[in-house]
C-alpha cells in the first residue's frame, strides 16, 4: 500500500521537489536521518585533513565538513526544502576541487532521480 501511494504521488506531481515536499508522513524521520548522517560525516574532519596532508593541501576533511554543516544548519532551522535550498549553495560552501566533484555528482543524481522517479520509488 505504501509503495502504491508513493507511485501515485510520483505520477501526480510535476517535479521531484514537489514529491519531496509531500513527504509529510515521514518528514521527521527523514530529517532525523539526515541530521544523524551529517553529524557522523563531520566527526572525522581532522583525520581526513591528516590523510590529505600526505598528498594534498590538508583541507579535505574541512571542505567536506563545511558542506555538511551547511546542510545541517538548514535541517536544524527547518529550511531543508528542495525549492528553497539549492544544492548549488552546498557546492559553493564546500569549494575547491571537492566542490566541483560534488557538483557533478549531485547534478547527475538530480537528473537520474527526476528522469526515473518511478523506478526509484518501487
Amino acid at each position: 500500500m505504501f509503495a502504491l501511494r508513493l507511485k501515485l504521488l510520483a505520477l501526480e506531481l510535476k517535479s521531484d521537489c514537489e514529491l519531496i515536499d509531500c513527504l509529510s508522513f515521514a518528514r521527521n524521520e527523514f530529517l532525523t536521518a539526515i541530521e544523524t548522517v551529517c553529524v557522523k560525516i563531520i566527526e572525522p574532519e581532522s583525520y581526513l585533513n591528516d590523510l590529505d596532508s600526505e598528498a594534498g593541501d590538508s583541507n579535505c576533511g574541512s571542505t567536506i565538513s563545511n558542506g555538511v554543516k551547511a546542510i545541517l544548519k538548514c535541517v536544524r532551522k527547518g529550511a531543508l526544502q528542495p525549492h528553497s535550498f539549492p544544492l548549488a549553495h552546498i557546492v559553493e560552501v564546500v569549494g575547491g576541487t571537492s566542490g566541483v566533484i560534488y557538483s557533478l555528482l549531485l547534478n547527475e543524481a538530480s537528473f537520474l532521480v527526476s528522469s526515473d522517479c518511478e523506478s526509484i520509488i518501487s
